[in-house]
């Protein structure tokens, strides 16, 4: 039993807290750039400020000077589980901010860029006395991504980048045992680093239309860590320190951007996300009792977005776009750290310039699709897990506001 009630929480460890990400599948968040949410982040052959140190850093060639930029995406994510018993559970749906930071220099042919930014996180939370909440009450995660890039230009139409990525994960879990079944509380705590790298090309192949390609390699994260379980029928006291790693995803993106007019530019994205790298974790404890191995099995999943942008005047631009993102979860691994589905996202978007500054704000909404699961192995390798089962709806509202200045 105590290692089936570590095997629940020990998620948390592994990035996999997430509740109601940004609008990518799993626990990813691409959102960087209030203009780029705006266009439901179909961005990279624009990628026409500070921001493409992200989202394509071979477009920073296309800078001039020196940019810099400072904001952050506003989340409020909301979720509901009916059980298979006819209740239904409502989690918490507090604020999370994700923020984003980047700056930018052209040397002439060459350029250098540096970007923090949270590409991974936020959390979910559901009431002691819930029936969810005997399979995750807490969850908490953060990924702090620091990014190195150098761009270099060797034509008017074609550049190249190749950059660096270090990060940082916190995680927390609270996993609020019930005394009527002697479940156990359980605390988990832990933090760790990775390594990863990144390319892009940006090619101008006309005056109207661009075509970019960025891929960002997968990243171990080595997290340590301390495991405690407490109470329930036997009285627990269990402590230990704790190791594990988790493989945070490969990215490849790929996009168009055509200028239909002199006022209106439209963008395509496409991006893929290796989410097979989430396929096994194993939990490392001091305390042998304290050992586990989850099975995840996700599946590589594909998204597309379309947005566009109007040139009102001088000044002011507005936005707009819509996006469709596959799960990567199957049926039978989900779980309510992430009860993720299929999702539509719809963003509009307003761009305001004067001089050597520029302000952008966006709105997203993102609805889930209802999801229907009825043979959820949780972590398990044959045992179905009934507090899984059920139907889940969520949506998210998401609001971006990024300053943007120039030297």
């Amino acid at each position: 039993m105590k290692k089936t009630i570590i095997a629940l929480a020990a998620v948390v460890l592994l990035g996999a807290a997430s509740a109601r990400n940004a609008n990518a599948a799993g626990f990813r968040l691409p959102d960087e750039n209030a203009a780029a949410l705006g266009m439901a982040n179909a961005f990279s052959a624009q990628s026409d400020d500070a921001s493409a140190v992200w989202y394509n850093p071979a477009a920073m060639t296309g800078l001039t000077g020196t940019q810099t930029m400072l904001g952050s995406t506003f989340i409020h994510p909301l979720m509901n589980h009916e059980n298979p018993d006819g209740t239904s559970d409502t989690s918490d749906a507090p604020w999370h901010t994700q923020p984003h930071a980047f700056a930018t220099h052209n040397f002439g042919n060459f350029s250098l860029g540096l970007g923090i930014t949270v590409p991974f996180g936020l959390s979910s939370g559901w009431a002691g006395d819930a029936e969810t909440a005997r399979a995750a009450t807490y969850s908490s995660i953060k990924v702090i991504n620091y990014n190195l890039a150098g761009a270099y230009k060797f034509s008017d139409a074609l550049s190249a980048a190749v950059g660096l990525d270090y990060a940082t994960i916190d995680a927390s879990l609270y996993n609020t045992g019930s005394a009527l079944q002697g479940s156990p509380n359980v605390k988990l705590d832990g933090t760790g680093n990775g390594v990863g790298a990144n390319a892009a090309i940006f090619y101008k192949a006309s005056p109207k239309l661009n075509l970019a390609a960025s891929y960002r390699t997968r990243m171990k994260m080595s997290v340590n860590g301390t495991v405690s379980v407490t109470g329930g029928l036997a009285s627990l006291a269990l402590y230990s320190n704790a190791a594990t790693s988790v493989v945070l995803p490969d990215v490849l993106l790929v996009g168009a951007s055509y200028k239909a007019t002199e006022k209106l530019r439209l963008n395509f994205d496409v991006d893929y996300t290796g989410w097979s790298s989430y396929d096994q974790l194993n939990i490392n404890a001091d305390n042998s009792a304290l050992t586990s191995i989850q099975y995840k099995n996700w599946n590589n999943v594909v998204a597309f977005r379309i947005g566009g942008e109007y040139d009102l005047n001088d000044m002011w631009k507005v936005r707009a776009g819509y996006m469709n993102d596959a799960t990567p979860v199957p049926d039978n691994r989900f779980e309510p750290r992430i009860p993720d589905a299929t999702r539509n996202g719809y963003s509009a978007g307003v761009g305001f310039k004067k001089g050597d500054w520029t302000v952008d704000a966006s709105y997203l909404y993102l609805h889930f699709n209802d999801r229907t699961v009825t043979n959820s192995l949780g972590s398990s390798l044959a045992t179905v897990d009934t507090t899984l089962n059920g139907t889940w709806k969520s949506s998210a509202n998401l609001f971006g506001l990024s300053v943007g200045y120039k030297f």
